[in-house]
């Protein structure tokens, strides 16, 4: 992985987990994910009536990728209802990127060079370790982590379609795009269905949050996506859940989430697995 695109990919990390602090310290999860939705559906609107069409053969792709990502934010909020940020993130997107390198190598014949597979086992441990004291209790919440796994296999189906789909689509930003563009009907659909107008009301009062944590929403997966295009998607996949140490920092800074001994040894782990990465 050249350097430009492992530096972007960073930056692409931590502005995931700054979308995900909004998330989780915006009030109620379904009701913040419902306005960031439009925000991010206005935002989209407007990037594809400037970039190109997505080639013909993505379109089926980016439908694919509207249902899974519509369940991946089902099974987010979920967990996010019923665990802490620095729990339910660190599972969810530590056991991604390990389910993916399994799964890139099966369907699309990308493998990587031992140092790759070190690196993301070593960065999937540390996520999954840095979880397994990050409950309210202090230990693990079942509900939580059912949810979080859950949320690991959608997110592990997701970056694979929308890896490939980039790479056939033309313009990375173009499918991420479209994709954001249908994702967002499908949720304000639902929160109508679910929480009625009313979830819709006083925009003044969510829409500048909810404007911010689309626009990093946006901006990261457009990163991510494009990364995949010029790199295997399972490294890019991994080198995008160092955002567990920013979400952790964010989680002890900004939620009074707790940051312990335990956490910071994994954190190492991390840290470690990121090297490998970057070696490979």
């Amino acid at each position: 992985m050249e350097l430009y695109v492992f530096l972007a990919v960073l930056a692409a990390a931590a502005m995931h987990a700054g979308w995900n602090a909004l998330l989780k310290g915006g009030g109620d999860p379904f009701d913040t994910m419902a306005h960031m939705s439009v925000a991010g559906g206005i935002i989209s609107l407007v990037g594809i009536t400037i970039l190109p069409l997505p080639n013909a053969a993505a379109w089926p792709l980016i439908a694919l990728s509207w249902v899974l990502h519509t369940a991946y934010r089902t099974f987010l909020i979920a967990g996010y209802r019923a665990g802490d940020l620095t729990q339910v993130y660190p599972i969810a997107r530590g056991a991604a990127p390990l389910l993916t390198a399994g799964a890139t190598a099966l369907l699309l014949s990308e493998t990587l060079p031992v140092s790759g597979y070190l690196g993301i086992a070593m960065l999937g441990t540390g996520v999954l370790l840095m979880s397994m004291k990050g409950s309210r209790a202090g230990g693990l919440d079942v509900a939580a982590v059912g949810f979080a796994l859950a949320t690991a296999v959608s997110i592990s189906a997701y970056t694979i379609v929308d890896g490939y789909g980039a790479r056939v689509s033309g313009s990375a930003a173009s499918f991420v795009l479209w994709e954001m563009a249908g994702a967002a009907l499908i949720m304000a659909a639902t929160a109508l269905k679910v929480r009625g107008p009313t979830v819709y009301a006083a925009p003044r009062t969510w829409f500048p949050k909810a404007a911010a944590g689309a626009a990093m929403s946006t901006t990261s997966y457009i990163i991510a996506t494009w990364a995949m295009t010029k790199a295997p998607i399972a490294l890019v996949a991994a080198l995008r859940e160092t955002g567990v140490l920013f979400a952790a920092l964010i989680g002890v800074v900004f939620l009074a989430e707790p940051m312990t001994r335990w956490r910071w040894s994994a954190a190492l782990v991390i840290v470690g697995g990121v090297v490998m990465l970057r070696l490979g």
